[in-house]
């Protein structure tokens, strides 16, 4: 088993990223995408844990950073939604490249899982498309709308104890004076707040071409809200689609350490089905 850290990618469009070989003939291969800002950071030390037990399952991955994140080239300020879901097609190509006919399954989690299914969403042309068929989704956004949403309250709640005042802040007014906002130093241009916003998981399942999708609800509630609901009736009734609940802590909040084992063995047990 082999480890290699490093940059990969064509001349203009570097990443940098890690791979975990199993062997010269793997069984399969997995492309893992993170989640952004202060999730990727608490969902960092799961998803090395993921490729480490995949390896030790005799199947490769890829671990990256989007453009403008991590050691990848780029500012954070300059990124966009369409640029990272661009990053997501050149890595799948780099693996695909590397484990020549084996079969890869891709694993996002929150808005990489959105990242990597709008990739071989039908929408958009055929060349924007990934050689991905299979889907582990951790947590996936519903509504990036919400996500962004969610985000404004935080910084509203952030900027309250710290100078006793709040802001009157919405997605309509936030970016009138500034192009680039800062959301606890991870700076959000205009673009990518509008590509975020029109982000709809519903709308992208809907537009993906025959796909084998495991989507992994993780809660600690016993009813799904109306918005999951709704995603576990489209899976219902599509052939190779599946939304399982994964009673567990939110990996996507934690720093602190914990045993994901549920999430983990789910993940695992699928990419070998492959």
């Amino acid at each position: 088993m082999l480890n290699q850290r490093g940059y990969f990618g064509p001349a203009d469009h570097k990443l940098f990223g890690a791979t975990h070989r199993s062997s010269d003939a793997p069984a399969g291969a997995a492309l893992l995408c993170a989640p952004f800002g202060e999730e990727r950071k608490c969902a960092a030390r799961l998803l090395f844990e993921t490729a480490t037990a995949l390896q030790q399952d005799g199947i490769d991955s890829l671990r990256f950073d989007y453009s403008g994140t991590g050691d990848s080239p780029g500012t954070h300020a300059a990124a966009t939604i369409s640029g990272w879901q661009a990053d997501c097609r050149v890595a799948a190509e780099t693996l695909q490249g590397a484990v020549a006919d084996a079969k890869i399954t891709g694993i996002g989690a929150r808005l990489g899982a959105n990242l990597l299914l709008g990739c071989a969403s039908a929408e958009g042309s055929p060349s924007s498309h990934t050689c991905i068929r299979r889907f582990v989704l951790w947590e996936p956004l519903p509504t990036g709308a919400d996500y962004l949403d969610e985000m404004i309250r935080r910084k509203q709640i952030k900027e309250a104890i710290g100078a006793g005042q709040v802001g009157e802040y919405s997605r309509e007014t936030l970016w009138r004076d500034s192009n680039v906002v800062d959301f606890d130093g991870f700076p959000i241009s205009a673009t990518m707040a509008d590509e975020l916003a029109s982000l709809d998981l519903m709308a992208t399942l809907n537009n993906l071409p025959d796909c084998d999708v495991l989507i992994l609800h993780v809660t600690g509630a016993r009813k799904l809200p109306l918005n999951w609901q709704r995603l576990a009736d489209l899976c219902a009734d599509r052939q190779g689609f599946e939304l399982r609940v994964i009673h567990d802590k939110p990996f996507w909040g934690r720093l602190d350490h914990y045993q994901a084992d549920k999430l983990l063995n789910a993940t695992r047990n699928f990419c070998l089905e492959a």
